[in-house]
């Protein structure tokens, strides 16, 4: 990841899940760049998406399906999101 230092990032890694946590602790929208080091490989499925992408806002939490990790992360002001595999 690059960024700023209004980005906090913590990634996980277990035999059944890989992930990336952002905090977004700034009142303005933020672009991060992953760089994904030993994370597993995939392939990109539009059909049937296997990460799934879990964000906080605004009080409301929003949760969906993507094909893929996303190479640049568009964090809303104060967003926390959950990337997993």
């Amino acid at each position: 990841m690059n960024g700023n230092g209004d980005v906090e990032c913590l990634a996980f890694r277990n035999p059944e899940k890989f992930g990336v946590l952002l905090i977004n602790k700034s009142g303005r929208e933020t672009d991060v760049k992953l760089d994904l080091l030993n994370a597993p490989a995939t392939t990109p499925d539009p059909i049937l998406p296997s990460v799934e992408s879990i964000a906080l806002r605004e009080g409301e939490v929003k949760r969906g399906m993507i094909p893929e990790f996303p190479p640049v992360v568009t964090l809303q002001p104060y967003e926390v999101r959950l990337l997993m595999l």
